[in-house]
């Protein structure tokens, strides 16, 4: 009974599925083997979800991942994916989701106008629009102007979008 509960309160949901996401991606990885590359890869696509639930985790994850001695592989490959699920596990608030939402506004700051999106990112800091909406002006800005390094990230969609659990944060 208390585990379902749990799974009713809104943020504790969204973590859950996210690290759900998350191992099934982890999965993947797994089945094409191990390697620095695919560990970094999946660091990489994973930054931004990471510097939303834990700026702290995230930089010496990064640390870590600089140089991986191949005998240390599996050891550093355990590491990754507990960290990774230990830091889904804590909730984000407005303020992290809005400090992702800049650092990812600075690959587009040649292509669209500088005023929309901070305006937009501070009225979901203060609660007046849901998550799901700057996330999804991203989304659009992005098939507009796409850009390699922001199609892998995780951030913008880890899981699919008519679950639709970005519509209350």
């Amino acid at each position: 009974m208390k585990e379902e509960e749990r799974l009713n309160d809104t943020v504790l949901h969204k973590n859950f599925v996210n690290r759900s996401y998350l191992l099934q991606r982890w999965q993947q990885l797994l089945e094409q083997g191990i390697s620095a590359a695919g560990l970094i890869e999946f660091h990489t696509i994973h930054k931004y979800l990471l510097m939303a639930h834990s700026q702290a985790a995230y930089q010496p994850m990064r640390c870590l991942l600089s140089n991986i001695p191949s005998k240390e592989i599996n050891a550093i490959s355990e590491c990754v994916i507990n960290e990774l699920i230990l830091a889904l596990k804590r909730g984000v608030k407005r303020k992290r989701h809005v400090n992702v939402l800049h650092h990812i506004n600075g690959y587009l700051k040649r292509e669209i106008d500088s005023n929309d999106n901070p305006k937009l990112n501070d009225r979901q800091y203060r609660g007046e629009t849901p998550l799901v909406v700057p996330v999804s002006l991203q989304h659009h800005n992005f098939r507009r102007h796409p850009d390699p390094y922001m199609a892998k990230q995780v951030y913008l969609q880890p899981h699919p979008d008519n679950l639709g659990l970005r519509n209350h944060i």
